[in-house]
């Protein structure tokens, strides 16, 4: 389902805006509706892809484009979500601590998740089930939640493709008319690419926390769904769960096992 609960600035693209996040299917944010403009009503449906909510870096000032970090966390993992993000950061904003969220503590991550989700002048995070994973590969899955990600932020900001520049972490180009370019290493490169990062994985592990409770035995809140060997370990004697990937060999041979 798309949901779309969201803070929005007063006027113009002040900070403030974001998109509610999705903890094992609660919905719960403050928000207000956007007027006039807001075109997100439109998107309150159901869909196979859900809205959820440093080393030498570069910030690349493209006027007259509106600049677009995009990232993504959680292609490894045996079991939960992928999640995409997309971030606009103000031009003169700075903060050194914003690097790559593989380089940082958890504690570190939370952190600067609260820093940038207040600070972004507009940020979105998408969800994609491991259904829908299994249904179109990884890849495919990770470029469509880095699409929409960026494309749904334009949207809500009734900013046009051909006014925006994605830049995206990888050599994974995106199927859209927005201005992109693919950067190897761009979570250690390009500051609001870091920032997505630490917004999709912040928001992934907090996904799989829930799934802790809901799926108890499987220690989902050591592994978050990573092939360890506890994750093996648990697979082998506990089986598969709804949220694990099936078109992933491991846990296909899991679930041929228990049957």
């Amino acid at each position: 389902m798309f949901q779309d609960f969201r803070r929005a600035p007063a006027a113009g693209l002040r900070a403030g805006f974001c998109v509610a996040e999705l903890f094992g299917g609660v919905y719960s944010a403050p928000f207000e509706r956007i007027e006039a403009s807001d075109p997100g009503s439109k998107h309150m449906s159901s869909g196979k892809i859900r809205e959820v909510t440093g080393g030498q870096f570069r910030e690349l000032l493209i006027p007259p484009f509106l600049i677009v970090g995009i990232d993504e966390a959680g292609r490894g993992p045996l079991a939960g979500p992928l999640t995409a993000a997309a971030v606009v950061l103000p031009p003169s904003y700075s903060n050194d601590s914003i690097v790559d969220s593989k380089k940082l503590s958890e504690k570190k991550r939370e952190v600067l998740y609260d820093e940038i989700s207040r600070c972004a002048l507009a940020y979105v995070i998408v969800s994609v089930d491991p259904p829908e994973i299994d249904e179109w590969n990884i890849r495919e899955a990770t470029r469509r939640g880095m699409k929409h990600a960026g494309e749904r932020l334009l949207e809500l900001l009734n900013v046009s493709k051909d006014a925006a520049h994605f830049l995206i972490d990888g050599n994974m180009s995106l199927a859209t008319n927005a201005h992109q370019e693919t950067i190897i290493k761009g979570d250690q490169k390009i500051r609001s690419i870091a920032a997505a990062s630490i917004l999709a994985k912040v928001s992934r592990d907090r996904q799989m926390l829930a799934y802790e409770e809901q799926f108890p035995g499987y220690e989902f809140a050591r592994h978050k769904g990573y092939p360890t060997s506890l994750h093996f370990e648990r697979l082998r004697e506990l089986g598969p769960t709804p949220i694990h990937r099936y078109s992933f060999a491991p846990v296909r041979a899991a679930a041929e096992q228990t049957r």
